[in-house]
């Protein structure tokens, strides 16, 4: 991959194989770009998935990531490490500043949500309990992850946020261009 700013080269990216390893593989680029002066993209595969924001002067920045969140005023991205291990990746557009980055949790996240001024996770587990689940909370204040337990049917009261280049529910088309919605 070759960023370009005008004429000049700002930053050449190469991945070997990126190899699929059980999912997707390959660089994706969502035709819908909702960030102003930011390109986002996605990598997966090789058990080390990317979120790459390419800035209008044609910085680059690579984090743990691959499929992504927005919130709903687009200040904060949200981006689940692709791997076989727990990560998340969360950057402040508006103040151009990675806020937190961990791939090593020891969960894995699910679907993305936002109720009562939080954005959370659903925690995925093999574990059912009793009318609960584990949500993992963002705490801006702290800029960490903070698992809790809530009613099941809270999820239901919750606004669930799309994500963008979402593959982990559904066939893999990294590659081919995407249906916006």
């Amino acid at each position: 991959m070759i960023i370009k700013w005008g004429d000049r080269i700002t930053k050449k990216i190469y991945f070997k194989d990126c190899e699929a390893l059980g999912g997707c593989s390959g660089i994706y680029v969502s035709s819908l770009q909702p960030i102003q002066n930011y390109f986002v993209l996605s990598k997966f595969g090789d058990y080390d998935g990317r979120i790459i924001l390419v800035d209008s002067l044609g910085a680059v920045l690579s984090y743990p990531g691959g499929e992504y969140y927005l919130t709903d005023d687009n200040r904060y991205l949200f981006s689940i490490y692709n791997s076989d291990v727990g990560g998340l990746t969360v950057f402040d557009f508006r103040k151009r500043k990675l806020l937190y980055s961990s791939d090593t949790l020891s969960t894995y996240l699910g679907n993305f949500y936002f109720n009562a001024n939080r954005y959370f996770f659903k925690v995925e587990t093999d574990e059912d309990i009793d009318n609960e689940l584990l949500i993992s909370t963002y705490n801006f204040k702290f800029n960490k992850l903070e698992n809790s337990k809530v009613k099941k049917d809270y999820l239901s009261k919750s606004k669930k946020i799309e994500g963008y280049n979402v593959f982990r529910l559904g066939p893999c088309n990294c590659g081919r261009k995407q249906v916006d919605k």
